[in-house]
C-alpha cells in the first residue's frame, strides 16, 4: 500500500511540474504580447463602429468624430495621425470584428495588405509608401 501511495504522490509531483511549466510558458507568451503591443501599438488598434465610420469615410468634404464621454475620440484621432505619418492605416491590414457599444459585432473586416482603407484619403499614400508601417 505504501508503494502505491508513493507512486501516486510522485505522479502528482510530475503533474504539478508539468502544470508549472505550462504556466511559465503562458507567462512568457503574455510578456511577449505586452512587449509587442508597447512597441507596435498602432497595429493592435481595433476601431469600434463609430471610429470605423470615421476612418473609412470619404475625405473630400471633411470628417469629424462626434461621440459622448469616453467614446474613443482621442484614440481615433491619434490613430489617424499616426496613420498619416506612416502612410497608411496598418490596422486595416488585419482581420477583426467591428463592434458597437454593446460589444455586438456590426461587421467583420477582412484585412489584407492591399486593402483600400489602408491608404484611402491619405495624401501621397501609394502601395509602396504604405508598406512603411508593416
Amino acid at each position: 500500500m505504501d508503494a502505491e501511495f508513493t507512486r501516486l504522490a510522485d505522479a502528482g509531483k510530475v503533474e504539478a511540474l508539468a502544470r508549472l511549466n505550462e504556466l511559465r510558458a503562458e507567462q512568457e507568451r503574455l510578456r511577449r504580447v505586452r512587449q509587442l503591443k508597447q512597441e507596435y501599438g498602432i497595429n493592435f488598434y481595433r476601431p469600434h463602429a463609430k471610429q470605423d465610420r470615421f476612418h473609412s469615410a470619404g475625405h473630400k468634404v471633411g470628417r469629424y468624430v462626434r461621440t459622448g464621454n469616453r467614446g474613443g475620440k482621442t484614440k481615433c484621432g491619434a490613430a489617424e495621425d499616426v496613420a498619416w505619418c506612416l502612410g497608411g492605416r496598418t490596422w486595416y491590414r488585419n482581420s477583426f470584428d467591428v463592434l458597437d457599444g454593446e460589444r455586438r459585432v456590426v461587421r467583420h473586416h477582412v484585412g489584407s495588405q492591399g486593402h483600400e482603407l489602408v491608404t484611402k484619403g491619405i495624401p501621397g499614400a501609394s502601395g509602396e509608401r504604405a508598406a512603411i508601417g508593416q
